[in-house]
């Protein structure tokens, strides 16, 4: 998972949104992740864990050349 991704967030209630990913929080010591923010199609940021983020679309960015 990574910035830029396509994903669905399992909400609470039984509810999911749609949105991509604008940031990965990572823990510095183990180097996983920690949680990830994403960003809805109303603007909203939901701060997720990643056990409830699944991604839909990988984004198919290359690095800068």
């Amino acid at each position: 998972m990574k910035v830029g991704d396509l994903v669905k967030v399992h909400l609470k209630l039984g509810q999911q949104t749609v949105g991509i990913v604008v940031d990965v929080k990572e823990h510095g010591v183990f180097e996983t992740i920690h949680h990830v923010i994403v960003k809805n199609g109303s603007g909203r940021l939901i701060h997720a864990m990643p056990q409830d983020v699944e991604v839909i679309s990988a984004s198919g960015r290359l690095g800068c050349q």
